[in-house]
């Protein structure tokens, strides 16, 4: 028999300064979390930390965030770098309606022609990623996201869209074109208090078109150290997830329940569900669907 061991470090931290009631600095090696889900479509606190600074401007109804992640991959077994740069809109529409505005791109210092380094261009806190892209001449990878949130006493529908790449005309042919690339969650979130007792519960669903996230290569998809910034299942995935908490004084009991399905790979094919295979690897241009491949029912 043979055996094998693995050592490895998970260090966390950040440095956060204020220095006025309008700007945050933060710096650090950790997550970072948007949304109001369990999950999220836009940036999860799934998976590996990573080096980022971040810049938070809270003004009127509005709060603006700037974050810069430096991220690595195991890349033709040797270890590479890549960068992402974001933008999030949060404002306050109502005191109850809340609506968000999410913008990334990930890219990659060097190419075969020319070492690039951190894009100067990303590093402009206003700019739209997606004309600023186009006018550099790259391929980076450019996601655009969406989110918003109701609020009813102490209850919650919230929700997001995460859009990677689409074309209207293939979406109105219903022709499951592979490049029609999006996902979507929708929940509700509430929270009771009973005497001593407090009851918290939230339903949610998520789904996730295949070879979202995906890219022709890892140090262009939408990851970290071969583990996805977003969703954990990746994409081709439809879940749906329960969880409560009961509490009295001391006491607590947590409930957490999800299942759904997800499409996984088969003879060296892409099916979508997996973010780290090139989406070249696809098997069919058109009538691609959730679920597709070998399908997974899952109960947890």
């Amino acid at each position: 028999t043979t055996s094998s061991s693995y050592n490895y470090t998970d260090i966390r931290g950040r440095i956060s300064f204020t220095p006025n009631h309008i700007f945050n600095f933060q710096t650090g090696i950790d997550h970072n979390f948007i949304g109001e889900g369990n999950r999220s479509m836009l940036l999860s606190d799934y998976g590996k930390p990573y080096y980022f600074g971040q810049l938070r401007a809270r003004f009127w109804h509005v709060e603006y965030t700037m974050l810069y992640q430096f991220l690595n991959e195991n890349y033709k077994s040797v270890k590479a770098q890549k960068f992402a740069a974001s933008h999030y809109l949060s404002w306050n529409v109502t005191k109850k309606i809340n609506l968000g505005i999410f913008e990334t791109v990930i890219f990659q210092p060097k190419d075969t022609l020319l070492y690039r380094g951190f894009d100067v261009e990303y590093l402009n806190p206003v700019v739209f990623f997606r004309p600023q892209e186009y006018a550099i001449g790259s391929s980076d990878n450019v996601l655009l996201g969406a989110s918003f949130s109701i609020k009813h006493k102490k209850q919650m529908l919230y929700g997001q869209l995460i859009v990677d790449e689409f074309l209207l005309s293939e979406i109105r042919a219903k022709s499951g074109w592979w490049a029609n690339k999006y996902g979507g969650q929708l929940g509700i979130k509430g929270y009771l208090k009973l005497r001593n007792e407090k009851f918290f519960y939230r339903v949610e669903a998520n789904a996730v078109r295949p070879y979202t996230y995906a890219h022709v290569n890892s140090l262009q998809n939408y990851g970290n150290q071969n583990s996805t910034l977003s969703h954990p299942y990746g994409a081709n995935f439809m879940e749906i997830l329960f969880e409560a908490k009961w509490q009295r004084s001391n006491w607590f009991v947590k409930v957490f329940a999800n299942g759904g399905y997800q499409g996984l790979d088969e003879g060296g094919k892409s099916y979508g569900g997996n973010i780290y295979l090139p989406y070249m690897l696809r098997p069919s241009n058109y009538d691609n669907k959730i679920g597709q491949g070998i399908r997974n029912n899952y109960f947890r």
